[in-house]
Order: structure tokens, then sequence, then C-alpha cells
């Protein structure tokens, strides 16, 4: 039963286990023989690998690189022979006892396996108690498990260094991650040294700054055509240029630098023989590149300056007296303009923050005019240094000549806004007894209200100013009386219409310094906006304050004289928002100028003589009924022309007392022309012409020459049409209402449009009409376009990119 069981225990797979276990160990065991070995190897194959990683054996000339092969190929197999020598493969009892060790294993089972019995011929029993004892020494086999090489390092590198070693590698590995096959071939590879004649390429690339308006230049050159290389003898480009230069195909290891006459740098290393170097070329004569003191390239260079801007400003009269700062001024660049400005400060006292007015301009040369309305300054009526200054595109100021003048300042006519800017200049820093002072004289006025005609609206203003100078002492308060006291010196000099007139003024300004400055389309337009009302008030006011004047203008009908109202100003500013739309700022900002220009004018009409006004209502009442009579006139002669059918008595004394009548008009006619006279007037030729014709007429009449006499008088009437015309329009000049034809560009003498372009005083040209209605067709597309999301990605972000502007 016995044998039976111990047979059936016996697993041939535990021996075949167990062959695979020994065989593991051997290797196991041979490894840790031969790792200790490898070790001075493997320092040499890291440093190796670790060379050409970093690219080191392209810095190397060819001598050295051999060299340096030749060495680390001897120590690489030095180390492998001594590796290898003296090296034995491990034993099966070896292995066995290593299985043993590892595995806890009592007793040598595994070693047992091995053992023989003593006699070669066992009988019955002792076979069975023999390969009973084998049967359970291969059980413990079971429990095997499988060893694993321990390292001895440790005995060799007690500091660890290998660490080191491991880390370098990583970090050369990721440097090298992109082209390490280039350098493992540059490690085994030993080319001889490039000659200066070899074959390299030298590429320049020199890019003038945007602001110059130059094109780039591009130089390729080779090691054969750069002896032979001659660009006239100077390399002309701008000043602060950038110049980037690449050598190719060159030596390893060189030192290159470049030169311009003043200073010298290095290139870059690019490796592969490349060199790279990238600057701005401020100054120097000559672009050299060199190796050592061996020189590749050189050209000599003329150098285009970019040269500091000039300015120079002139002090305008102003002729209004309306504290209007008046300066022209004269402006050029070598490349172009970016800025005019102005500083302002006092020419005594203590040092202030300076006033500053900024305009954008472009081009070489700019010429203009800075006209700013500082009558409510501070400094108004003081001495001032004025210094122009020009920015170029570069970035580079310079100042102009000074000028000291004393800032204008508004000359008020009425007495009481005389006597409270008065008070307004002394609330300026003022002290205890200013502002008492000044409380004092504003009770005054007040207590005498005939002095501002009982307007209730200066009233309240006044005794509100009052009560606040009591009680305020602040510099933010003070300020706000002093807005007070102008705005009533304004309504008291100019009536209700001058503070609107004053709002649009200020309202024209902004808008200027926000098209100057490119401001955002969206405010522009609320400005606009805001503009139009101003205008509606402004005008409505105008009519208002002065009854005589419309009287006027009921007198000197639209038939008779063309006046600006409200339609042209209202078409300028029509005109200024649809060059603002179309991206047209310049051509805007020049008509909101000449727009600022006609209120500046309308401001300093001079309040009309009441006696003058009737005079003037007098005589253009006389010429509109002389027009009328003469026209009648006509009509009785052509009547009894026509119905004449042959010489009678009745006819003859009719065509006397229409002589008669003629001679009475010709007589009206000269007093008329006398009363002109007398109103300073020169009476205009259509006038004396009509004089002549009406005499011609009763002469005609007198002789009975009839069809004569009918063509004298048709020329009067014509005449007097034309004269009449004429003549409203002088006397809206002289009572102070302006044609239009003196005012608005592009119109003829008469106030009559006219073709052609439109020049603004500043040399600016406005696009015509039918420009700006072709603009406006094409903007429209765009945005029609723009809104087909069905189109083409590329045209949409095209159509985007056009439409950026607007």
């Amino acid at each position: 039963m016995d044998k039976r069981h111990d047979t059936e225990d016996y697993d041939p797979a535990l021996i075949r286990r167990l062959i695979r276990m020994v065989i593991w160990t051997r290797c196991v065991l041979f490894w840790e023989q031969i790792w200790p070995r490898l070790w001075g190897t493997l320092i040499v194959s890291g440093v190796f690998l670790l060379a050409v990683l970093f690219d080191f054996f392209q810095m190397l000339p060819p001598f050295m690189h051999a060299t340096v092969l030749a060495v680390v190929g001897l120590l690489f197999l030095f180390f492998l022979y001594r590796a290898f020598q003296s090296v034995f493969w491990p034993s099966q009892r070896a292995a066995l006892i290593r299985l043993e060790t590892d595995n806890g294993l009592h007793h040598h089972p595994l070693l047992a396996l091995l053992d023989q019995p003593a006699r070669k011929k066992l009988s019955g029993q002792a076979e069975i108690i023999w390969l009973t004892h084998q049967n359970r020494m291969i059980r413990s086999v079971r429990r095997l498990k499988r060893p694993w090489p321990r390292s001895a390092l440790y005995k060799k590198d007690p500091y660890s260094l290998r660490a080191l070693l491991i880390l370098l590698l990583v970090l050369a590995g990721i440097e090298a991650r992109f082209d390490w096959q280039d350098r493992f071939g540059r490690a085994f590879h030993i080319t001889q040294e490039q000659s200066v004649a070899g074959d390299w390429t030298l590429d320049i690339w020199i890019t003038p700054p945007p602001h110059t308006g130059l094109g780039s230049r591009y130089i390729s050159l080779n090691a054969t055509d750069i002896q032979t290389y001659d660009e006239a003898g100077l390399l002309r480009f701008a000043q602060h240029s950038e110049i980037m230069i690449r050598l190719a195909g060159y030596k390893t290891g060189a030192d290159l630098s470049f030169s311009t006459g003043t200073f010298q740098e290095s290139f870059q290393d690019l490796s592969q023989g490349a060199y790279s170097y990238e600057t701005v070329f401020d100054q120097g004569t000559a672009l050299v590149v060199k190796n050592d003191n061996e020189v590749l390239f050189q050209q000599p260079v003329d150098l285009l300056l970019d040269l500091a801007p000039q300015v120079s400003a002139k002090i305008q009269e102003d002729r209004f007296r309306r504290g209007q700062l008046r300066l022209s001024f004269t402006a050029e660049d070598d490349f172009g303009l970016n800025e005019v400005a102005l500083s302002i400060r006092k020419a005594e006292g203590a040092s202030s923050i300076p006033l500053e007015l900024t305009r954008v301009v472009s081009g070489k040369k700019a010429t203009g005019m800075f006209s700013r309305n500082l009558a409510d300054h501070p400094w108004a009526g003081q001495r001032v240094i004025i210094t122009p200054k020009a920015v170029d595109n570069f970035g580079q100021m310079a100042l102009g000549d000074a000028l000291e003048t004393v800032l204008p300042q508004r000359h008020f006519r009425h007495p009481v806004a005389v006597r409270l800017i008065a008070i307004r200049r002394d609330l300026y820093q003022p002290s205890a007894e200013d502002r008492i002072f000044g409380q004092f004289e504003l009770r005054k006025i007040l207590t005498a209200p005939q002095l501002f005609d009982g307007d209730v609206t200066v009233y309240l203003a006044l005794k509100v100013a009052s009560q606040r100078l009591r009680h305020y002492t602040q510099d933010d308060q003070i300020s706000r009386i002093r807005a007070i006291l102008w705005e009533v010196a304004l309504r008291l000099d100019e009536g209700a219409a001058g503070t609107q007139r004053n709002l649009l003024e200020d309202l024209s300004q902004k808008m200027q310094d926000m098209m100057a400055q490119g401001s955002d389309h969206a405010a522009m337009e609320t400005l606009f906006e805001q503009m139009n009302q101003s205008l509606d008030q402004y005008l409505q006011k105008m009519i208002e304050s002065n009854a005589q004047m419309q009287e006027f203008k009921e007198a000197a009908s639209p038939a008779d004289a063309e006046m600006i109202g409200r339609d042209q100003m209202q078409e300028m500013l029509n005109k200024a928002r649809e060059l603002m739309r179309q991206g047209d700022l310049a051509g805007a900002r020049a008509l909101m100028e000449q727009f600022q220009s006609i209120l500046s004018r309308l401001a300093q009409q001079p309040k009309p003589d009441p006696d003058q006004m009737q005079q003037a209502k007098e005589t253009m009442d006389g010429l509109r009924q002389l027009k009328a009579d003469q026209q009648n006139l006509l009509d009785r002669t052509f009547k009894r022309v026509r119905n004449q059918e042959g010489p009678s008595l009745d006819a003859t004394r009719q065509a006397i007392a229409e002589s008669e009548d003629q001679e009475k008009l010709l007589q009206r006619l000269h007093e008329q022309i006398q009363a002109m006279k007398k109103m300073s007037m020169k009476p205009s030729r259509d006038l004396r012409d009509a004089l002549q014709n009406m005499e011609h007429a009763a002469q005609s009449l007198q002789r009975g020459l009839d069809e004569d006499a009918l063509q004298a008088q048709m020329r009067a009437v014509d005449k007097l049409s034309s004269g009449l015309k004429e003549a409203a329009q002088r006397m809206a000049r002289q009572m102070g209402m302006m044609p239009m034809g003196q005012q608005l560009p592009g119109t003829d003498p008469l106030g009559r449009g006219r073709g052609g372009r439109i020049v603004t005083p500043n040399g600016h040209t406005l696009p015509s009409e039918r420009t700006i209605h072709r603009s406006r067709e094409i903007l429209q597309e765009l945005y029609r376009r723009a809104g087909q999301k069905g189109r083409e990605r590329e045209e949409l972000e095209y159509i985007d990119r056009l439409l950026d502007r607007f």
C-alpha cells in the first residue's frame, strides 16, 4: 500500500519545474558574477553617450575628434575584456544551494536529489525506501520561489554617483529628442575642417521700420560670390532697421562676430555649422562679419538717418476778441509725423501743470491751425509761454521756438458782465476779504435789476452765487461759483442764444478731438445727435432774442437773400457724419472746423442798431415796392401796345401818362440809391443798370417808341430783381446776418453751389457728393454681404476686415 501511495505522489511536473528553476538560478548567479565587472564599461559608455547627446563632438577639431573616439573605444574594450576574464558558468549544485538559501529550506532537500545509493543494486525494500526518500525531497519544489539578482554596486559606489550619471542622461535625451540621429551621425563621422572658401552661404535680411514706408531688402551670397559683391559702393537703408544675418554651412566651433564700425557682438551658434545674429541698426558705417580676425563679409553703409521733426508756430490775431487762442503751425519730418502739440505755461509766478493742446497729423509735412477758446481759463489775460512740439511716427519729439504772449481773454460789452468777470477773477485764489467783497458786489447788482433788464434767469443765478459765496470756502465749491458767474456774463453779453452757441461750440471742439483720437464711432454718433438738438435750440433762441432781426428777415425774403439757416448748417453736420461713417475722419474734422468757424463768426455779429435796422427795413420795403410798381407799369404798357389798333388820341394820352409814371419811378430809384449811400452802402451795378433802363424807357415812351420802351422796362425789372437780391445780402452783412456764399465751402459768391472739389483752408480736399454717395452704396453692400452667412468663410473674413475701420 505504501509503495502504491508513494508512486502515486510522484509528479514529473515538479521535476520539470525544478529544472527550469535551476536554469534561471544559474543565469542569476552568472549575472551577479558579471555585473560588477561591467561597471567600468558602463561608465565609459554613459559618458560617451552624454557627449553624443549633448553634441560635444561637433566642437572638436577632426584630430581631437578621432583621438577621443579611439580612446573611448580602447577603454570600452579594455573594461569589457576585464569583465569577462575568469568568468565561469555556475554549477548545478551552486544553483540548488542558492534556491535552498533564498527559500529557507533546511537540511538541503534539493541537494538530496543529487544523491545516489551506495550500492548500484538495491533490494526491493531498499529501493522503496530510497524512492520514498526522493519523493519526499521533491515535494519541497512546490514551495520554491524564483530568485532575483542582487546588486553589490553600493560597495564600489558608496556615494551613489551613478544617480548623477542617470540624471544627466535623462536631460541629454530630452535636449536631443528631435535630432538624436544626426548627433549620433556626427559623433561617428569625422569630417575635414571647412575653409573660408568652402561651400557656405550668407543671408542678410534688412527690414526698415514700418513708419518709413520703405521696402525690405534681402541679400544672399555664397563663399565665391561674396568676393565680388558690391552694392554700388554703399548699402543704403533707413536708421532703426532690423538686421538679421544667417551663416549656414560654415565650420563648426567658429568664433563669428558682427561689427558696425562702432561696436562688435558675437553670433549665436545654432549647431551644424549654422550661425545667426539679429540687431537693430541705429548707428554705424559698415556691415562686417568676421571669423576671429578674418573678414568674411564687409560692406559700407549709407545710413538714412531718422531725424527729429521740426515744428514752428505763429500766433494769429484774435479778431473776434472772444478769448480764442489761434496759432498756425508748420511741422515736417523726413519719414512722417504723428502728432503736433502746444504746451502752455505761465511766464511768471509759481510753477503749475502746463496746459496741453494736441492734434494728430500725418504725412511728412503738416500745416494747420490750433483754435481753442480759453476765455474761461484762469490764465486768460496773463502772460504765458507757448512751446510747440512735434512727434514723428518713431516717437522722436522735437520742440519749436517758444512764444511769449498774453493768453487772449474775452472782452465783454455789457457793463454788468464786466463787473461779474472782475468778481470771478478775484475768486481764483480767494481770501476771506475777496469772498466778502464779491458777495457785496453781487448784492449791489441784485438791488438794481434794471441793470440787466430784470431778467429773472440772471437774477436767480446771481442770487444763488451770492448765497454760495457766503458759505463755500473749498476750491471745488468756489469753482462752481465761478462757473455760474461766467455763464451769467455770457448771457448778458450775447443773450439767451449765446449760451446755446457756446454749448454748440464746445460740442464741436469735443467732436474734433474725438475724430483726431479716432474714438469709438458709436460715441461720435451720440455726439452728433446732441449737436443736432443743440443747433435747433440755438437757432430758435437766436430768433426769439431779436425780434427786429426777424422783421428784417421777413423783409429780405429768401427770394431776395440766401442767409445761413438751419438747413445749411444741418447739411454740414450730416456731411461730416457721413464722412465719419465712411472712415474719412480727416475730411469730417475739416468740415467740423468750418462749422465751428461759422459759429465763431456768428458770435461776433454786433447787435443791430434799432435806427439802422429801421432804416434798412424802409430801404428794402422801398426797393420791393419800386420793383412791384415797375412791373405794373410794364404790364400797362404791354396791354396798351397789344390792344392798340392804330394811332389815336386816347392811346397818346396813355403813353404820356406812362411816361410820367416812369419818370416818377426813376426819381424814386434815385432816392433809394441816395438812402443806401447814406447807410455807407455802395449801390450795385444792377441798380445802376436799372436806373439807365428806366430812363431809356421814359424817353422812348415820350417819343412813341413803344417797342423800345417795352424792352427797356423788361430789362429794368430784371435788373431791379437782381439788384434787390444783392442789396439784401449787403444789408444782411451790415446788420449782422451772414450770406451763405461768404461762409460755406463749395459755393460761388452768390451762395450757389458749384461743381468741382472742395478744399478746406488747411488744404484738405473733401470728396464730392457723388463720391460720398458711391461710398455709401459700397458700404451698404458690404454690410449686406456680411450678413449672408451662407457665403464662403474666407469671403466673410475678408469682408469683416474691410468693415473693421467702419
